[in-house]
């Protein structure tokens, strides 16, 4: 039996997450995560990593891998492609002028 599945309507937004605690969710669960979504072709949206950590967008990459590496398994491809798509803002202010206009309704 063919099951159909609803089409959902969605706005594509960026994906914000944060990136400053190697005990935290993404970095246990959300990077891994968001590369099996590339490689299944469900994202291709930017990913934006948040933190007040004073990093640089190489610095969240290699966070990126480290995770993946550590909690799932390196799929190159998927993982340059979630590369492509990953941006950082720094600094506490600037998250939180980030936040309010992606949150805005």
């Amino acid at each position: 039996m063919h099951r159909v599945q609803p089409r959902l309507q969605h706005q594509r937004l960026p994906i914000p997450t944060q990136a400053n605690d190697q005990r935290d969710l993404a970095y246990k669960k959300i990077f891994p995560a968001l590369q099996a979504m590339v490689k299944r072709g469900h994202l291709d949206v930017p990913v934006i990593g948040v933190a007040k950590a004073g990093w640089n967008l190489e610095q969240l990459r290699e966070r990126a891998y480290d995770s993946v590496e550590k909690y799932g398994r390196i799929d190159t491809v998927a993982f340059n492609k979630l590369c492509g798509l990953l941006r950082y803002v720094d600094g506490e202010s600037q998250a939180q002028r980030f936040g309010d206009c992606v949150l805005r309704p």
